[in-house]
Formats: structure tokens, sequence, C-alpha cells
């Protein structure tokens, strides 16, 4: 209870934009595709040996992952709100570009005391990554 606490506050400060960052735990990884012919999605491929970091820099408008050696950043172009859904969850969610210049929908959702989870939305691809929440800091 403690947990989802102290990520409801942080979330309050983190998404007002204040000059945070958050630095969560990557624990694993899940990605599905939609078939381009039928609009059928796969299912989740799960990626349980996956590991690194997430830094949700709000100051700079920024998420990055570090993983496997590589680093993906997402510029945050829009705030889209947050609300909680009916598990209760906190979900905070912002349109972003990659390092390509493709705009996904990113959402980061805070499960309270279970693992937390950040989806990014590509249109025809999903990726989910498994988090746990490690520090704030300024």
């Amino acid at each position: 209870m403690r947990k989802y606490i102290l990520l409801t506050l942080m979330s309050f400060v983190i998404y007002q934009l204040n000059a945070q960052t958050v630095k969560l735990k990557i624990y694993g990884q899940a990605t599905k595709f939609q078939n381009a012919q039928t609009g059928k999605w796969s299912d989740f491929i799960y990626n349980d040996d996956k590991s690194g970091l997430v830094l949700i820099d709000a100051g700079n408008n920024r998420i990055k992952i570090y993983s496997d050696a590589s680093e993906i950043i997402y510029d945050l172009i829009e705030y889209k709100g947050q609300y909680k859904n009916e598990e209760d969850d906190l979900v905070t969610q912002w349109i972003g570009i990659d390092y390509k210049g493709d705009k996904c929908g990113i959402k980061l959702v805070a499960v309270g005391d279970q693992e937390d989870r950040l989806f990014i939305n590509f249109g025809n691809m999903i990726v989910v990554w498994r988090l746990r929440f490690l520090e704030a800091y300024e």
C-alpha cells in the first residue's frame, strides 16, 4: 500500500512536468504485432530474460529505455492525462516520437504492490515493459 501511495504521489509530481526523474528496473518484455493483411493481432511474445532500466525524465519530456546494451529514447510531445482504470491502477498517457520520428502512444500503468507496466503502441506493434520502481530524484 505504501508503494502505491508513493507511486501516486510521484506520478502527480512527475506528470506536472517538474524537473524530476524516475528510475524503474526492467524485468521482462512482451511484444505483439498486427498482421497488415488480416488486421488480426498475434499473441504476445514474452521475453522474461529482458532486463535494463527505464528513466522517465519529466524535465526533458523524455522516456529512456536502456536494455541489452542499447538505448531507446521517446520524446514526449503531448500529455494525454491521468486516470484510474477498472482495476484501480493509476494510468498516465502521452503521445511520443521515437528516434526514427514515428509517433506512438505511451502508457504507464502503476499497479501498486505488483509490477508496473510501460506500453509503447505504434498502431501495428505493441511493446510492454514490466517494471519495478527504484527511485525518484531531481
